[in-house]
């Protein structure tokens, strides 16, 4: 090479290898390597993996460093340039990551050591051979971050997988099995102000546990997908070191009954399912398909973990599920005419008559609807072995973007939502996230429905040990993160919906014994009559145990204790309330946010009781949206948001009225100066079709003689 290019030509690739490894490539595998799932849930192979991390700690700085060596070939002034522009990009992209991990992220300071760092690097390794040494001695680098990754970090499970999947057992009662687990459903958003079910909001719900046992006390074991899903499926303590997938959970009910049962899985985050008996995530694709997807989520990846804030606001959000950033949550429209990974499952889908694993992976993570249509579709497929069903349905878990309906609403809102750990910045978005969270609930409930429908068309509903849960909640408490449990936050989060009817069940009780999901898997293995090994949960078909006592364990391996009563839950119950009201007949309830949330529903007066504002002016985001309107349109503009500048303008109670009628209140949740932010959510029961007049109100007065200040729209 150094004929090739020259010693100084070397010395520049160097340089760019070693800058790109040290501001891309190792923060990368960093946090791929501690979330390693995402690798899971794109079901990639073990060369996948390997290709991977080469590519992006090898390949592509060689290809971005011999790039530039031909431009200076062709142009020596032109190629120096060049390079010494891209070592002060990479090297200045490095003090992000050093100040991100002491926990400074301001773009004033980060701008200050990049401005810094990045041209006093580049001009030392133009001007110092000590500098130009210093590159020599860090060229090991990329390969000590590839061994680091590929060695030590917790994607090893899926380089060298180590284990076997456990030898089935043998069944003693072969009956059927319809596992439906959902995600982010907190049990507190099932119930009525009394704790009972609430039949009105949930009539499917309540459909189930007419004929099923419903367990009101269940807790999860972990507040993390990764590893409570697991825990359903085997029954042990998670250990947050291992990877969902069989070769770390070789004892699960997948494995024990894939010699005796025919499994259809639609999983979403894990893999647990022996290849043999669902066949392999990504064996229905060719290695370039499975590259092509894990490559294009990787790059909204890799913006949000090299690019500081600001300049990563724009990028999809990379919290709400491990892949399909750019469409997580949407509904699934193939094109005909399209190619890409997402096009091609879904095409498959279409024309198989039984889904293979990619494909049910991928519908159950973005294609709820289509997930159910399929799933209640192979109840129907008689084969000469018994089968067990599975669901894990990504609802209703973030993007909040469904009606109970079905109709979707725009998620890219006008507000910020509390990223996963992080806080609910203010109560009124904290109220917001959980009516839009009920909101998507309805609509969970609605594809219950889809199932039970399957199952009555088919005869399962009698036949079948059938269990309906979820994996953890989720919290809507200022001060506190939306998913990682706090003692003020586990009613919301540690109790989860837990009904399971045995085979030929046809009453509905409650049992208000201290349940966990730990005791699922030693139900099914009960109720089956084999043999499940070395369990930690204890099967409901057993009687109750006296003091049992009950935890979450977190991802720090510490344990919260939970009371045995549930006192927490009836916490999470009574600040519902609060948000949302008690009534669920009333079909403005999810609307009424706020002081002046009674107002929903109601006519703004006639001119003679309205007044104007000197001084106050709003503006409202996206406003044409409600010039050509169609209200049975399968996308509806729900949320709403804008502000409002003027003296006191941020301090005034605000609504939103479409067509004359109040459609939701405008709650501020950030003021800058006489400028304020606000949200809105708007009830779809006010649109029409076409053109639909929007204005912005300022209320005052007690109830019985209200006043509305009409606050003029730029």
């Amino acid at each position: 090479m150094r004929r090739l290019l020259g010693s100084r030509a070397t010395s520049d690739l160097l340089a760019v290898v070693v800058a790109w490894n040290f501001a891309v490539a190792q923060p990368i595998l960093d946090l791929l390597g501690r979330n390693s799932a995402f690798f899971v849930a794109h079901g990639t192979e073990p060369v996948d993996v390997v290709t991977f991390a080469v590519g992006l700690c090898v390949v592509l700085p060689l290809l971005l460093g011999g790039a530039l060596g031909l431009v200076a070939r062709l142009s020596g002034p032109v190629g120096r340039a060049l390079h010494t522009a891209v070592l002060a990009v990479l090297v200045g992209l490095v003090p992000y990551q050093v100040l991100k991990r002491l926990g400074a992220t301001s773009v004033g300071l980060w701008a200050a050591f990049a401005v810094a760092a990045g041209l006093g690097a580049a001009i030392a390794y133009r001007r110092s051979d000590t500098a130009r040494a210093v590159v020599r001695w860090l060229s090991p680098a990329p390969l000590v971050f590839l061994g680091v990754f590929l060695l030590a970090s917790p994607a090893r499970g899926i380089v060298w997988p180590s284990r076997a999947a456990a030898p089935g057992g043998s069944v003693g009662n072969p009956v059927p099995v319809v596992m439906v687990v959902f995600d982010g459903f907190p049990a507190v958003s099932l119930l009525a102000s009394d704790g009972r079910l609430d039949p009105v909001s949930y009539p499917n719900f309540a459909r189930l546990a007419a004929t099923s046992t419903w367990y009101r006390n269940t807790t999860t074991i972990s507040d993390k997908t990764v590893t409570s899903v697991p825990a359903i499926l085997d029954g042990r303590f998670p250990d947050p070191s291992a990877l969902p997938t069989v070769a770390d959970h070789p004892d699960n009910l997948f494995a024990l009954l894939a010699s005796d049962y025919r499994i259809e899985a639609y999983e979403s985050m894990t893999s647990l399912c022996p290849s043999e008996a669902c066949g392999s995530i990504g064996g229905g694709l060719s290695f370039w398909a499975r590259a092509r997807a894990l490559w294009d989520d990787t790059r909204v990846v890799a913006g949000h973990v090299v690019l500081p804030p600001g300049l990563a606001d724009g990028l999809p959000p990379i919290d709400r599920s491990w892949g399909d950033f750019g469409t997580a949550g949407q509904p699934a429209e193939p094109s005909p005419a399209g190619g890409d990974w997402s096009t091609r499952v879904m095409r498959a889908a279409r024309h198989a008559s039984s889904p293979g694993a990619a494909v049910r992976k991928r519908m159950a993570t973005t294609d709820p609807a289509g997930a159910v249509r399929s799933f209640a579709a192979g109840f129907g497929r008689h084969t000469a072995r018994p089968a067990l069903h599975f669901l894990h349905l990504q609802l209703p878990h973030t993007p909040w973007r469904f009606l109970p309906d079905g109709r979707t609403y725009d998620d890219d809102g006008p507000y910020p939502e509390p990223r996963d750990g992080e806080w609910w910045p203010a109560r009124t978005l904290a109220d917001q996230g959980r009516v839009r969270h009920l909101l998507q609930a309805g609509y969970a409930d609605r594809l219950l429905g889809e199932v039970l429908d399957g199952l009555d068309r088919t005869g399962l509903s009698e036949r079948a040990l059938v269990i309906v849960t979820a994996d953890h909640g989720a919290a809507f408490e200022v001060r506190y993160p939306r998913r990682t449990t706090r003692a003020p936050t586990a009613g919301d989060i540690a109790w989860v919906p837990l009904f399971v009817k045995e085979p030929h069940q046809t009453s509905g009780r409650v049992d208000d014994r201290p349940a966990a999901t730990l005791d699922i898997a030693p139900t099914v293995a009960a109720v089956l009559d084999v043999r499940l090994r070395a369990p930690a949960g204890r099967s409901l078909t057993m009687a109750a145990e006296p003091g049992r006592r009950r935890l979450i364990v977190l991802p720090d391996l510490s344990r919260l204790p939970l009371s045995p009563e549930g006192t927490e839950l009836a916490g999470a119950l009574r600040r519902k309330g609060a948000a949302v009201g008690t009534d669920p007949t009333d079909p403005h309830r999810l609307f009424r946010l706020g002081p002046a949330g009674v107002l929903v529903g109601t006519r703004v007066p006639s001119v003679s009781r309205t007044s104007s504002t000197p001084g106050l002016r709003a503006r409202l985001n996206e406003r044409e949206r409600f010039d050509a309107l169609d209200p049975d349109a399968p996308r509806l503009p729900v949320v709403v948001g804008g502000t409002v500048s003027g003296p006191g303008g941020g301090d005034r109670t605000l609504v939103v009225a479409v067509n004359r009628v109040v459609a939701g209140t405008a709650l501020v949740y950030a003021r800058d100066g006489e400028r304020a932010s606000f949200t809105a959510l708007l009830d779809p029961s006010t649109f029409r079709r076409g053109a639909n007049r929007i204005e912005l109100y300022a209320v005052d007065g007690p109830p019985h003689a209200r006043s509305f200040a009409r606050i003029p729209l730029s």
